[in-house]
């Protein structure tokens, strides 16, 4: 929260109110609306929290699985695409990542394949926000009143970690043994505090003399910010402008340091013996100090500084490196031990303010605000009944930490051992009566090759699909209903093929299609409540390379992944059959999702027999490139040309009759001259709304 603000309440005051009202004729300041802000907040998440719980994912789209993840040498972990909320903030994740390229953690490696490294771990969430400025995101400027940057955000920075919490031979551990008390090791559970206070006046029997050293000295109203920078040993910094000067780093050049902006004036720009901590978003994320050094000359945007602490410049990366101003000289030791109302305990500041750290369990980047005020000679600082000033626990930054999964790790080989995310469902997919609570639903279809949630439509690779998919449910079914006869997949080849059909028929053309069951093998996972279907034999090559060398690689093939729900039941309860109303949550997917009644064609005694049976299913189209949708409504000219292969008299045609609010309405396009039936059949395979 480096902003330049005047003052931060409500967090740090801890006056949990209502709202804020504005007033008639009034001055308005940034703290009003800052403390709406967090007020809504409180609110919101306390609320979320309630319902919730400490942490949880939704069960339409839960995220943050970590799974294993192997393709040729390369062996990882992969934490999974959707939402996970931690303490009532949501987490987003929009895409599957290997847990080395997550985004707020650059330089995350897994431990070694060394005998000292196997064991359990546990993958486990750690959350905290971020503030930021134009100066990482120029986003945020309105170029059209010149680019000031008016306001500031919060980033919400989710990382995962893993922990060795026993060795092999050790018990497996389980996920109860994290409790909401649960901490990283390393993490302590007692928080840094901090008392201030304006330096207490030296008594006079004189009563005409005011004292010279007595209270908040300065002719400005200032946000002063201290904060801790190493915490082994424990030092801090602090700034007066709640550190808010700051600018873009460009250049290193031995002692030189060139920077984007020299500052608005004299008083907020930078000046011979003042202190600037070099840094970059990478160390801040990791939560790393900068490093602080001395100027010694100031030329416009040419700032030259005493020596680096190591002999060497650091190493940044430049794109996301800064120069921040200081007014502490350097890093400042913490006093040891918490006798604060001891005055040789106390810190001296500067214009009549003093501070005492209480540096247990301190982390770099925790920090305190503190407004001093000219109109009452004094900081805002709370006090107890007697006066003397209270003891704050750190203003931020505030971690919250949530176990995912835990692992096994033998070698180069990690396995899972048990999924630790409670998922919820949506309100309107709660349990309507007696008889609704003990329906066995499946919750989630996954691609096991990215832990991607399978949605109808959507195009996925044979190759993804020959990984296998990890069907999910809300309980533990019996193992021995999940077979390959009632988990299967479908695939509707193109008719006709073979050149003996297309004799048969006199027709060069496909004009249907024929289902093929893939062979397949299905077997519980470990967790108990999900099934694994993967193909076997020549399914495989099938799936990968072969289907499409047959049919072309522009061939488009439906896929369809079929459940029979009169056969699969819960773990310790035969009666307890698999939902036949939905697939799980109505939210799972975007799309409807049908009940098939297949009828067979087989001949019995001179007639059809026609057989029923519930099955659900989940429709995808398999491409070998794993093609992106086009929805015609918000793309523009180029991407319908070249996303859609068709040229600038179609692109206009759908462009002059665009909006479309259904699929069906892509049918009046064959009205138009030079729209085919083939040229729209290519077009709906490609097309979303």
């Amino acid at each position: 929260m480096k902003g330049d603000f005047s003052r931060l309440d409500f967090l740090e005051r801890g006056r949990k109110y209502y709202g804020v009202l504005d007033q008639q004729g009034r001055v308005k300041t940034d703290a009003e609306n800052n403390e709406r802000l967090a007020i809504q907040r409180h609110h919101d998440e306390t609320t979320r929290r309630h319902v919730i719980g400490r942490c949880g994912a939704p069960q339409e789209n839960p995220g943050f699985s970590v799974r294993p993840f192997a393709l040729g040498d390369v062996n990882s972990l992969r934490i999974g695409a959707g939402c996970f909320y931690v303490e009532g903030m949501l987490l987003e994740n929009d895409t599957s990542v290997l847990i080395e390229n997550q985004p707020f953690f650059s330089g995350f490696t897994l431990p070694r394949n060394e005998e000292e490294d196997n064991g359990f771990y546990v993958a486990y969430l750690d959350v905290w926000q971020r503030h930021i400025t134009a100066l990482e995101d120029p986003s945020i400027r309105e170029v059209a009143l010149g680019g000031p940057d008016t306001t500031t955000r919060l980033e919400t920075v989710w990382q995962v970690f893993l922990e060795r919490v026993a060795s092999l031979d050790d018990q497996t551990p389980t996920c109860d043994q994290f409790d909401p008390d649960w901490r990283p090791a390393g993490v302590s559970a007692t928080l840094p505090r901090l008392n201030a206070r304006a330096v207490p006046p030296v008594e006079d029997d004189n009563l005409c003399i005011v004292p010279a050293q007595a209270g908040y000295r300065r002719l400005d109203n200032d946000l002063y910010r201290v904060e801790i920078h190493t915490s082994n040993p424990a030092t801090f910094k602090w700034a007066r402008d709640n550190a808010s000067r700051v600018t873009r780093l460009n250049l290193i050049d031995g002692l030189t340091l060139s920077v984007a902006d020299p500052g608005r004036d004299k008083t907020l720009g930078f000046a011979v013996g003042q202190w600037v901590e070099v840094t970059d978003a990478g160390r801040e994320l990791r939560g790393e100090p900068g490093v602080l050094v001395e100027l010694t000359t100031v030329n416009g945007t040419e700032l030259t500084i005493t020596a680096w602490p190591d002999g060497a410049p650091p190493e940044l990366e430049l794109q996301e490196a800064t120069v921040r101003t200081w007014d502490s000289l350097g890093a400042l030791p913490v006093a040891a031990g918490d006798e604060w109302t001891r005055l040789v305990d106390w810190k001296n500041a500067e214009d009549g303010i003093e501070v005492n750290i209480h540096s247990e369990g301190c982390r770099t980047g925790d920090y305190w605000t503190i407004p001093g005020r000219t109109a009452l000679g004094d900081i805002v600082w709370p006090h107890d009944a007697v006066d003397e000033p209270l003891a704050e626990t750190r203003h931020g930054i505030v971690h919250h930490y949530c176990p995912l999964t835990l692992l096994r790790k033998e070698g180069d080989q990690w396995d899972i051992v048990t999924d630790c995310r409670r998922l919820f469902p949506a309100l309107t997919a709660l349990p309507t009566g007696e008889d609704d609570a003990e329906r066995l639903r499946i919750t989630n279809v996954l691609l096991r090759a990215n832990d991607n949630r399978v949605r109808n439509g959507r195009q996925v690779t044979g190759a993804d699909l020959a990984s296998g998919l990890e069907i999910v449910f809300n309980d533990s079914i019996a193992p021995r209903t999940a077979r390959s006869t009632t988990i299967y997949v479908e695939l509707y080849i193109p008719y006709p093929v073979v050149p003996q059909d297309i004799e048969f028929w006199n027709s060069e053309t496909f004009f249907g299609r024929m289902p093929v069951v893939l062979d397949a093998q299905v077997i519980p996972a470990p967790t108990g409540t999900s099934v694994r279907w993967h193909p076997r034999g020549r399914a495989v090559p099938l799936l990968r390379t072969g289907l499409f060398e047959r049919l072309g690689e522009n061939a488009v093939v439906p896929a369809k992944l079929c459940i029979d729900g009169k056969f699969i039941w819960a773990e310790n309860d035969p009666n307890r059959l698999l939902d036949a109303t939905n697939f799980g949550s109505p939210a799972l997917d975007e799309h409807h999702i049908d009940l098939v009644l297949p009828s067979g064609d087989g001949r019995r005694g001179g007639v059809f027999e026609l057989w029923m049976s519930v099955v659900r299913q989940i429709n995808v189209n398999l491409h070998p490139l794993g093609l992106d949708l086009v929805n015609p409504n918000t793309a523009d000219e180029d991407e319908l040309g070249e996303l859609l292969g068709i040229g600038g008299s179609l692109v206009s045609v759908i462009v002059d009759n665009r909006p479309f609010e259904r699929r069906e309405d892509l049918e009046n396009l064959l009205r138009i001259s030079g729209m085919s039936e083939a040229t729209l059949r290519r077009l709906r395979e490609r097309i979303t709304l």
